[in-house]
């Protein structure tokens, strides 16, 4: 399924929910899916480009982001992904599980939304 960011999509980007800082402790769904980072604020803003969501199972949206977005931390190969973003010259994808209406997805958006507007990390 293929989803071109919308109004409502935006709109929930500008709630002040949008790019809040988590407060400790986490709630259970966030402990168990994983924190989410919060990008900083100056990539928290609508695209300039189009963004296209893609929409897989989680274990898809993982094979999908796979091995090029594989990651060394403390010495081990991370390649787990929940979602990942392919910023492209004129538009941007992100794959991304369904929207479950959580926070948890919401920061989730927030933050592959940051990659489209340059953020790395």
């Amino acid at each position: 399924m293929e989803v071109v960011l919308t109004a409502l999509t935006a709109a929930l980007m500008a709630a002040p929910a949008f790019g809040a800082q988590p407060v400790l402790p986490l709630p259970m769904e966030t402990a168990a899916r994983g924190f989410i980072e919060p990008p900083p604020a100056q990539y928290r803003h609508k695209p300039k480009v189009p963004v296209r969501i893609r929409i897989f199972p989680a274990h898809q949206v993982n094979e999908k982001c796979g091995a090029a977005f594989e990651r060394v931390l403390f010495g081990r190969t991370f390649n787990h992904h929940n979602a990942c973003a392919v910023p492209l010259a004129r538009s941007c994808i992100l794959y991304m599980p369904p929207d479950d209406g959580s926070q948890w997805w919401r920061d989730l958006l927030e933050h592959e939304t940051a990659h489209c507007n340059g953020w790395r990390h």
